[in-house]
């Protein structure tokens, strides 16, 4: 994850904890760097490539949570992560991909309400 990326998550979080304090929501640490050691023993604990970033534990009518991926305005997913956000909504679930801090509370409300 980049600046960008991190500090777009980071008030993300910051917004959401203040403005939701009830729900459940995570961040999902896939791509932080690491030795090759500490990486095997992260997978053996079922470390998966790909997964969004955020996880937004909220049961709406049409969804059982909300995924979202943070990326900077011109990255694109990666194969990885394209065929896990697949998985995902063919799971039942929500998932969406934000370019700021502005666009995931945007997705969030609309997810909401």
């Amino acid at each position: 994850m980049n600046h960008f990326e991190h500090d777009n998550q980071v008030l993300f979080f910051q917004w959401f904890r203040l403005a939701h304090p009830a729900i459940v929501a995570f961040a999902i640490p896939n791509a932080a760097r690491r030795s090759p050691r500490q990486g095997a023993w992260m997978k053996a604990e079922g470390l998966c490539a790909g997964l969004p970033d955020i996880c937004i534990l909220h049961r709406t009518q049409n969804y059982g949570a909300l995924f979202i991926e943070m990326k900077a305005l011109k990255s694109k997913l990666s194969p990885a992560q394209s065929a896990i956000n697949d998985q995902i909504r063919n799971s039942g679930y929500c998932c969406k991909i934000a370019r700021s801090f502005e666009e995931a509370k945007k997705i969030v409300e609309e997810y909401l309400s």
